[in-house]
């Protein structure tokens, strides 16, 4: 039985249900830890993988909840959300320099980043060009 389960495959389906399992019993959510899964952990992806990622999600789910009675099973998982209240008008207004002056610090370096080639491109090719006699200009002078 271990040999069968130390092979690359194996392996890559018990991380692909880890981390389904991992975030189902964080939020409550066993689809959802599956759907994550398939997005983020597994490299490939079938119906034999899907649904032992639901099962073993399912299991860490109601695990969590048999063990933590003080939750039913509408708001299980460990991940508690409920003191969170949308902003305000005025919490926007606090927030929006702070907003400004990260877009103003981190905004340039990668627009400067993604223009630099093109930059040295055309600093190099003036330079050639410059270096380089006018072929043009020799021609003419060979003709009359």
């Amino acid at each position: 039985m271990l040999v069968t389960m130390l092979s690359d495959l194996d392996q890559r389906e018990f991380i692909s249900a880890g981390a389904a399992s991992g975030l189902a019993a964080a939020f409550g959510a066993p689809i959802g830890g599956v759907l994550f899964a398939l997005e983020e952990a597994a490299s490939f992806w079938s119906h034999k993988v899907t649904w032992r990622c639901f099962l073993s999600a399912s299991i860490a789910v109601f695990t969590l909840s048999t063990l933590n009675q003080s939750h039913t099973f509408t708001s299980t998982g460990m991940v508690n959300l409920e003191g969170l209240k949308a902003p305000t008008r005025v919490d926007w207004a606090y927030q929006l320099p702070f907003f400004f002056l990260t877009a103003a610090f981190a905004g340039p370096p990668p627009i400067l980043r993604s223009l630099t080639p093109r930059l040295v491109w055309l600093t190099s090719r003036r330079e050639a060009e410059s270096r380089s006699p006018d072929v043009n200009r020799g021609r003419e002078s060979n003709l009359t």
